[in-house]
């Protein structure tokens, strides 16, 4: 897999362009992170957007099937 770096990487780009910070925050939930961490991110949502989306795999009840678009491309 390759790795995309963060002066590279167009949802980080894309969130601090706007005054967001895209970065995960995150705080443990004891003295050691075997006790937990609890995490958040801010995002927003445009309700007056439609944008077509090709997801990666389909799920439902039975699983989760990969998306033949997806998978040939």
């Amino acid at each position: 897999m390759q790795r995309t770096l963060n002066n590279k990487d167009f949802l980080l780009s894309a969130g601090a362009a706007n005054g967001s910070d895209p970065i995960v925050e995150y705080v443990l939930l004891g003295k050691d992170v075997k006790q937990g961490i609890f995490a958040w991110i801010n995002f927003g949502v445009d309700a007056r957007t439609s944008i077509p989306m090709n997801p990666a795999t389909f799920c439902a009840a039975e699983g989760c099937k990969v998306n033949p678009a997806v998978q040939s491309a």
